[in-house]
């Protein structure tokens, strides 16, 4: 006998804009919880009768394969989905979308399953397979109410769009986002394997400029990771990534792109000082440090478009918490086995900003002739590190009681440990604000359990 999970909720649209939605393109990505591994290898070309997609699922150590067979779909009100193949021994999913008939909807995920094994299956997996849908679907309704009341309940202007670093972890779920809004996206690569790939080489002094021709947007995002470790050639390799990356993609986007008005581009909150105590908005000073001549040259390398009459913004972003990558995965192992804990004496501050409200921003950025100059992309308030890992460690339910001493930092090349570790990053929005950019992470405990499903 199958058994049945539903969940629901409350969607501030019709039922015909939440039916929308989920046909629109990279939903599917949009909505897939970060600490489940899923991805679409054959898909549809739309949600009908009879079409199938298969979906590579992670299991532990091993992959299987998940089709899903579309069935029973009404416009505008449901669509189910059918296990052909995959990890139940039955599993008949229904999307339903009921019309409250005052300008919300509710969205209902109905689910029939039979675990595998049957009812060995059921005894001895049941309570975690319930305790993983609630999970996942208490993270898809979250996604679905958020992007549906900020994306999808205002008339759009579809651009083309092209992002450097498009592969990397915020490149990827903004792409994801855009095209689920219904932009046209294009991702520059080195090693292009999709139609929407454009390659450049930045050492050979190449890019596809006939694909060039077309895009009116650039996000441009690209850049060697600040984390690896700090020997001179690799600082070397941080600021040629971000500053003549930057002046090789500006150069070709004067000669081969002349519909281009936009150029949002990364910088770092680590441009401001950190051993002032202070607290700095966007008309606060550049530092003295690697990371603030690193942003300081990055802005500049953009200069041109500027002069040109391009929109320019120049997002100096915090640390991003994402379980997907960055600093946050690095610590989640150590974490679980409670071997990670604060730095030096921990009051030192640090920046940081929710994956989701990043690309929130940037996504904004895109339509809003607002969005432009320096921008913080930080939350609200700064918080001390002992404090992030007092709250990393209440969400995860794990003590975190280990100490890194500043001598150890110290001891990192070239200033690593200083500016990375021990600097006193403190920022605030001030330019966010007055736009009146509303946070769906205003909070560090909130965007931990939202990262890491803890609810």
């Amino acid at each position: 006998m199958a058994e049945s999970y539903v969940k629901k909720c409350t969607v501030n649209a019709p039922a015909e804009t939440l039916n929308d939605w989920h046909h629109k393109a990279d939903v599917f990505h949009r909505i897939q919880p970060p600490w489940e591994s899923a991805k679409i290898v054959s898909k549809a070309e739309k949600i009908a009768d009879g079409l199938e997609e298969h979906i590579q699922i992670q299991m532990g150590p091993l992959k299987k394969m998940w089709i899903a067979r579309y069935q029973d779909v009404i416009a505008g009100k449901q669509f189910c989905d059918l296990q052909v193949t995959g990890p139940f021994g039955y599993w008949l999913h229904k999307h339903i979308f009921h019309d409250n008939g005052d300008g919300t909807s509710t969205l209902e995920d109905n689910i029939s399953y039979k675990p595998p094994l049957g009812t060995l299956g059921s005894i001895l997996a049941g309570n975690m397979i319930r305790g993983k849908l609630d999970k996942m679907f208490e993270y898809r309704h979250l996604m679905t109410q958020e992007d549906i009341k900020r994306h999808h309940t205002k008339a759009l202007s579809p651009k083309n769009i092209l992002i450097s670093g498009g592969t990397g972890l915020v490149g990827k779920n903004l792409a994801t986002l855009l095209q689920s809004i219904g932009h046209r996206v294009y991702i520059l690569t080195r090693s292009p394997s999709a139609p929407n790939h454009v390659k450049w080489d930045l050492e050979g002094r190449y890019i596809d400029s006939e694909k060039l021709a077309e895009i009116d947007t650039v996000i441009n995002l690209a850049g060697a990771s600040i984390a690896g470790l700090w020997t001179k050639k690799y600082k070397e390799s941080i600021y040629r990534s971000r500053v003549a990356g930057t002046q090789f993609l500006v150069d070709s986007l004067l000669a081969h792109s002349p519909k281009l008005k936009t150029f949002l581009s990364a910088s770092g909150s680590g441009c401001y000082p950190i051993t002032t105590g202070e607290t700095y908005d966007e008309s606060g000073p550049f530092g003295d440090g690697f990371l603030a001549t690193l942003a300081k040259d990055w802005e500049e390398a953009s200069s041109k478009l500027s002069e040109e009459g391009v929109r320019v913004a120049h997002f100096r972003i915090g640390v991003v918490i994402s379980s997907q990558g960055g600093a946050l995965k690095q610590m989640l192992l150590p974490a679980k086995l409670c071997l990670t804990g604060p730095w030096g004496d921990g009051k030192q501050h640090m920046s940081w900003i929710s994956l989701t409200d990043l690309t929130d921003i940037f996504a904004f950025a895109v339509d809003n002739e607002s969005y432009s100059g320096a921008i913080n992309a930080v939350a609200p308030e700064s918080i001390e590190v002992n404090k992030f890992f007092k709250t990393l460690a209440k969400v995860m339910k794990r003590p975190q009681p280990f100490r890194v001493p500043a001598f150890i930092m110290k001891s990192l090349p070239n200033g690593m440990g200083k500016e990375i570790f021990l600097g006193d990053n403190r920022v605030k929005p001030e330019v966010l604000n007055k736009l009146g950019y509303d946070f769906r992470h205003a909070d560090l405990e909130q965007s931990l359990r939202f990262e890491l499903g803890c609810f």
